[in-house]
C-alpha cells in the first residue's frame, strides 16, 4: 500500500504490501495476502468471498471468511523464526495446471514459493536464498516478470525509513514453471 486515505486523519503513508489473487476454482473467491507490521511481522492471508452476504449493508455480498483463528491465517512456511524484515509478496498469472505461484520475500534472505491451487495456498518446499542484511526497511516491494519461455524472474525494491530508496536487487535465479 503506498497511502492510505483516513476519514480523521487523512493521507497516511503505507509500509505493507498486499496482494490479492483470484482464487484458481471460484472466481467469486480471491486470497488476499498481506503481513502483520512491527519488529517481527508474519505473513497472513485472508479469503474475500463475494457470494457470502455482508454483514455491514444489508443487500449486498462479499464478506471475509471465519477460520478458526478469525478472518487471517497465517501462512504455513517452514520457518518457525518471526520474519525480520518488511515482507513482500508476488504471484504468477494462472498457470497451465490451473495453479498459481505466489512468492513470499522474508524481508531480509530467503523468497518461498507457495501455489495456489484448488485446496488453497501451500507451500511447496521451494526456497530461494538470495543473502540481505537486516536494516530499517520502511516498505519493500517484490516483483515477479514472467519470460516467454515460462520462467520467472524477481527483483525486490525498498524504501529506507530515511524515505531514500535503495537499489532493486534482480534475484537472477531461473525459476521454471516446475
Amino acid at each position: 500500500i503506498d497511502e492510505m486515505y483516513h476519514t480523521s486523519f487523512g493521507y497516511i503513508p503505507g509500509g505493507q504490501e498486499i496482494v490479492i489473487v483470484p482464487d484458481p476454482g471460484n472466481c467469486q473467491r480471491y486470497y488476499l495476502f498481506s503481513s502483520t507490521q512491527g519488529n517481527f511481522p508474519r505473513p497472513f492471508y485472508s479469503i474475500l468471498d463475494l457470494n457470502l452476504p455482508n454483514q455491514w449493508t444489508n443487500g449486498r455480498n462479499g464478506a471475509l471468511e471465519n477460520f478458526s483463528s478469525g478472518n487471517a491465517q497465517v501462512l504455513s512456511l517452514p520457518s518457525n523464526d518471526w520474519f525480520r524484515g518488511r515482507i513482500g509478496f508476488a504471484a504468477s498469472k494462472l498457470r497451465s495446471d490451473n495453479s498459481r505461484f505466489l512468492f513470499v520475500h522474508d524481508g531480509l534472505s530467503n523468497i518461498y514459493r507457495m501455489r495456489i491451487t484448488l485446496s488453497g495456498p501451500i507451500f511447496d518446499n521451494y526456497i530461494i536464498n538470495c543473502g540481505g542484511e537486516e536494516s530499517s526497511v520502511q516498505r519493500a516491494e517484490l516483483e515477479l516478470l514472467e519470460l516467454p519461455n515460462g520462467e520467472y524472474k524477481l527483483a525486490s525494491s525498498s524504501t529506507q525509513t530515511s524515505g531514500i530508496n535503495s537499489p532493486s536487487h534482480v534475484f537472477h535465479t531461473t525459476l521454471n514453471s516446475s
